[in-house]
């Protein structure tokens, strides 16, 4: 079974095992749920749930939490599909214009919560061969 990066330990999958509930990963919580529901629409943010729980970026439990968090919202919250630009993290701007950037900004999110940052788990996620200088 995997270890919980938000438990504080080392893990592999998934990526984030729960939402803490302590106060500020509450409010990152909610502030991903309104992203979610802006960029994807009610339905479309659970279906991106599912995603993540399927490509281990999320656990089970996890998705269920933020399932609870954008049923939450309120029909403001949902009521619009965004067309703004997605900002992310410098780390992920090869993404900016791709269709990911919204789910990249997901991950910004995710790696919040798991009390990391995007850039260094992007670095360990490089294949050895490329911190190698020829």
């Amino acid at each position: 079974m995997p270890r919980d990066r938000s438990a504080g330990s080392e893990q592999t999958k998934p990526y984030l095992g729960t939402v803490p509930r302590d106060a500020a990963e509450n409010v990152t919580a909610m502030e991903w749920a309104r992203y979610l529901g802006r960029e994807f629409g009610p339905t479309g943010a659970i279906n991106a749930l599912a995603y993540y729980r399927d490509i281990d970026w999320i656990s089970e439990r996890a998705r269920r939490m933020m399932i609870r968090h954008v049923r939450g919202l309120s029909l403001e919250e949902l009521d619009r599909v965004s067309d703004d630009p997605v900002e992310i993290d410098a780390a992920l701007d090869s993404l900016k214009e791709s269709p990911f950037r919204r789910h990249a900004k997901s991950l910004e999110f995710i790696a919040k919560m798991a009390g990391t940052d995007v850039e260094t788990d992007l670095v360990s996620l490089r294949h050895p061969d490329e911190h190698t200088v020829r």
